[in-house]
């Protein structure tokens, strides 16, 4: 999975979401942007939230806006039925980020090749259901919203009963200044401390082959 790039919807179809990069590469901290990790475990009725999340200030227009890209993975591990043929994955788990305004939320990251009306759209080129999902937007012109929010919410099946299941989750989140210019990761690393978030390194393991 090559989170943080995007991949065209013809080589989609014999990629995935792309290869992994080289372990420098994965591990590489640049100024001008910042990755979060997120895990959890999602259940039906029972919304997954992190408000007020965090936008670093230098990433702010005069007139307020948010100049930036967002890069979001999701990757969860849904209860699987294999006597249900096409249907097998019973559960489907969305993020959502974006807007929070006068008790109202209103995503504003989409999911790459999303804008689909039916449900086989939806599965082939949308990723609904699907157990791995991108989003991804560039706000050339910034976007006014002061509250952010995220928000992981579940979709269960017919006939399915998901009362007391949670499924386990992580998400990655990568906001970055378009110009590769503002100092975006020591200003989140500072936001992240204000808020008093728990928040641990990520330990990178690289096996050596004899």
């Amino acid at each position: 999975m090559n989170h943080g790039y995007k991949l065209d919807k013809e080589h989609k179809l014999y990629y995935g979401w792309g290869l992994p990069q080289d372990i420098n590469s994965i591990a590489e901290v640049n100024d001008f942007e910042t990755t979060l990790a997120f895990q959890g475990h999602a259940q039906k009725s029972f919304e997954v939230e992190k408000l007020p999340f965090p936008i670093p200030e230098c990433l702010r227009t005069e007139e307020g806006k948010v100049r930036a890209e967002f890069f979001i993975t999701l990757v969860y591990q849904p209860k699987l039925d294999p006597n249900r043929a096409f249907e097998y994955c019973q559960f489907d788990v969305n993020v959502g980020f974006g807007e929070y305004k006068d008790g109202s939320f209103s995503s504003k990251i989409p999911r790459q090749q999303e804008a689909h009306s039916f449900e086989s759209e939806l599965i082939k080129n949308g990723d609904k259901w699907s157990p791995i999902k991108v989003y991804y937007k560039r706000f050339s012109n910034g976007t006014n919203i002061e509250n952010w929010r995220l928000r992981v919410s579940v979709l269960d099946r017919e006939g399915v009963e998901a009362q007391g299941v949670q499924i386990p989750f992580t998400i990655l989140i990568t906001i970055r200044d378009i110009d590769k210019e503002k100092p975006v990761y020591n200003e989140m690393a500072k936001l992240i401390d204000a808020y008093n978030w728990e928040v641990s390194d990520l330990v990178v393991e690289q096996r050596i082959k004899i």
